[in-house]
């Protein structure tokens, strides 16, 4: 049994629209060939990690649930005002996720992750870094879709998880190319 964390990009930085859209349908397949993949190699998936964000987390959020009925899924959710500024339609379907979530957990209430002069509940930017390094704390493969740039959150979770010894593998779903690129 495995623990995976998924990390990726944003609707705006993968494909735009919405990602039930057709275009978003090969990336699915991509990620249900990840699956399958990690549970050949180290066995049934007993943890997700995921931090119910837009875009990429939805996608592998909703493949998990919807193939993987076994698997513990565990939202991360960096703060809890974290859905504030999103439309209407995107709160619909985070809280569709967190109820079907097996645990939630706010990791601005963890004191390992908490960030200093910050207000719990509300939003600081560095709290998203310290979701990711919860998630990747608790997991052994990382999961992503990362474009190859470095810079943004993507970027900070992938370099933080090849630092981790704890990890042993990073899978990467090229968004550009859609092929599976071992990172680590």
């Amino acid at each position: 049994m495995i623990n995976v964390a998924f990390t990726g990009h944003r609707i705006q930085n993968l494909y735009g629209g919405s990602i039930y859209s057709k275009k978003y349908d090969i990336l699915r397949d991509k990620l249900q060939e990840v699956f399958s993949y990690v549970e050949n190699k180290y066995g049934e998936i007993n943890n997700a990690y995921n931090g119910l964000a837009l875009g990429f987390d939805t996608i592998a959020f909703e493949e998990l649930w919807f193939s993987r009925q076994k698997t513990n899924i565990i939202g991360c959710i960096p703060f809890e005002k974290q859905y504030k500024k999103w439309r209407k339609n995107d709160i619909e379907v985070y809280n569709v996720m967190k109820s079907k979530c097996d645990e939630i957990i706010y990791v601005d209430t963890i004191e390992k992750y908490k960030v200093k002069d910050t207000t719990e509940g509300e939003y600081h930017i560095t709290k998203l870094m310290k979701r990711n390094e919860l998630m990747i704390d608790n997991s052994n493969v990382l999961i992503s879709c990362w474009n190859h740039e470095k810079h943004g959150g993507t970027w900070y979770t992938i370099r933080y998880a090849l630092q981790q010894k704890n990890i042993v593998e990073i899978i990467n779903i090229n968004p550009t190319t859609l092929e599976i690129e071992i990172l680590k």
